[in-house]
């Protein structure tokens, strides 16, 4: 299963190398997760 968790980092890097199409898309969890860590540290 360590496979699935390299697949899962790829995608995540392509879809941070994806047109302005999905950059929104991830940009917004993003930005979500670092708010929220920078909220709780």
């Amino acid at each position: 299963r360590a496979f699935s968790k390299l697949e899962l980092l790829t995608e995540h890097q392509q879809i941070r190398i994806t047109p302005r199409r999905k950059r929104p898309i991830n940009l917004f969890p993003e930005h979500l997760w670092s708010s929220w860590v920078f909220g709780v540290r």
